[in-house]
Parts: structure tokens; C-alpha cells; sequence
């Protein structure tokens, strides 16, 4: 296969699924772009879809999201070069609760393949009627209620392999990793995006400017924009589940700075 180098390199947006990724592409194109497709879902899309823009000093580079546990090296035949990686993370349990809404028909598509004969129309008529159980054991087994989508590993190794160290390797080079907690951005605002801005080369203002316009373009619509709160969890899942993950993951979760 003939592969070519691209001439821009990239900085990736990278994140679990239902993690907050979206909401940092909302971000970042308004702060460079006229819209969110000019940074391509590498699942939806490829890479040639990226339009340049400029940050700190000028440099000109490209963005692109990716779901996957590890560097995106080559799409589209594209040998990728990386600026940076920004990677964004969330308490698992509230991904967990994320995911399942995702699965609903109306939110994600046709999900039969996923489901099986496991249909429902809200989660709270999954916890209402216990079915929510079978997908935290699959969530407990597997770290995801995705299986097939194996790029994305589970939410442990996948926020394992890009909060471990600040920096990944590619092709022998180390490639800076801003990780951010959703979390924090929630709480803090534009305080928790100082690295990123400072990645960016872009001011307080301006990136204030850009989250309310990702506020804008992200508002509650309980289908892909569902809850956008921290520790939602704990007012929908009953406690006897609450204790069920932790006591199977609440070690390896507490060690990736989250409390159960």
C-alpha cells in the first residue's frame, strides 16, 4: 500500500466515547473554524476532511476526533504527524449512564446489533424495570457497553493509556498529551483549559467566547446532549449497583483520581 506524509501536522481530540469530546470540538472550531466538520470524526469521516487553521506562533496544523485507546498513526493512506493530543475523561459510571442513553434508538441509530432484543426508550425505564443491571455487568466485564467497538478498548485502558505519561511516542518522538477532566471543565470553566489555551496560543477572552459558543451548539437535548452534569450517577443508579462496580473496579478507579 503506497502511503503518503501529510504536509500539516495534527493535534488530536481524543476521549472514551461519551466522555465530553464532542463539547471540546465545539470549542476548538469555534475558536479556528465555521463549523465542527472542519474537524473530522475519524469514525464518521477521514482525515483529508481537516482544514488548516493556525495557532501560537503561527504554526499551522490541523484537528481531528478519535475514540481510539492509542495514536492514530495513518488514515486514508495518510502518514498522520501530531503537534499535541488533547484528551478529555469523565467518571466512569456517569459514561456508563451516557453510553446506555446512547443506545437508544432515537439518540444512537439502529442499535439491534448491540442491543439484541434488549429494546427501551429511556434509561430510566431501564433502572425502573432493573434491565440496567445486565448493562453495568457488561460495563463491569468488558468496560464498555460496546464490545464491538474495538478501537476504543474499555474506559480503563483507554484512560489509562493516555493519562499515564504526559507524552506518547510516535515514530520515536514524544508527542505532548493534555489530558483534562470533564469534571473540571464543569466546575472550573475556562481555568481548567489553561493548558490547552496555552497549546493554542489563544486568550482568556477568546476562549471564553468560544466555550459559550460551545455551550450554544451543546445545549441539553436529552438524546446526544443528555445530562451534562457531573456525578449524575449517583441520583439515578441504586446504590446496591453503586457497590457492585466498586467493588470490582472501585481500586483501579480511585487510582485514575476518581471516588465512587
Amino acid at each position: 500500500m503506497i502511503r503518503s506524509f501529510s504536509s500539516t501536522p495534527y493535534i488530536g481530540i481524543y476521549s472514551f466515547p461519551k466522555s465530553g469530546n464532542t463539547w471540546i470540538r465545539y470549542i476548538v472550531s469555534a475558536l479556528f473554524f465555521e463549523k465542527i466538520t472542519s474537524i473530522p470524526d475519524l469514525h464518521q469521516s477521514t482525515i483529508t476532511d481537516a482544514e488548516n487553521c493556525r495557532i501560537r506562533d503561527g504554526q499551522k496544523v490541523k484537528f481531528y476526533k478519535s475514540h481510539t485507546a492509542s495514536i492514530v498513526n495513518v488514515n486514508h493512506r495518510k502518514e498522520i504527524d501530531h503537534v499535541a493530543i488533547i484528551y478529555i475523561y469523565r467518571h466512569p459510571l456517569d459514561v456508563f449512564l451516557s453510553y446506555v442513553n446512547f443506545l437508544r434508538r432515537e439518540v444512537g441509530g439502529k442499535n439491534e446489533a448491540i442491543l439484541g432484543n434488549i429494546g427501551f426508550t429511556s434509561v430510566e425505564e431501564t433502572i425502573a424495570n432493573g434491565d440496567i443491571e445486565l448493562f453495568l455487568d457488561a460495563f463491569i466485564l468488558y468496560g464498555t457497553v460496546q464490545p464491538s467497538f474495538v478501537a476504543a478498548s474499555n474506559w480503563f485502558q483507554n484512560v489509562e493509556n493516555w493519562t499515564s505519561s504526559p507524552t506518547v511516542k510516535q515514530r520515536g518522538r514524544d508527542v505532548r498529551i493534555v489530558a483534562l477532566k470533564y469534571e473540571d471543565i464543569l466546575s472550573q470553566g475556562v481555568d481548567a483549559l489553561e493548558e490547552v489555551r496555552s497549546l493554542l496560543g489563544v486568550g482568556r477572552e477568546e476562549m471564553e467566547r468560544a466555550m459559550i459558543s460551545a455551550g450554544e451548539n451543546t445545549k441539553i437535548n436529552g438524546k446526544f446532549f443528555w445530562k451534562q452534569k457531573a456525578g449524575n450517577y449517583r441520583e439515578m443508579l441504586p446504590e446496591n449497583l453503586i457497590k457492585k462496580f466498586d467493588r470490582y473496579h472501585g481500586e483501579r478507579v480511585r487510582a485514575l483520581g476518581y471516588e465512587i
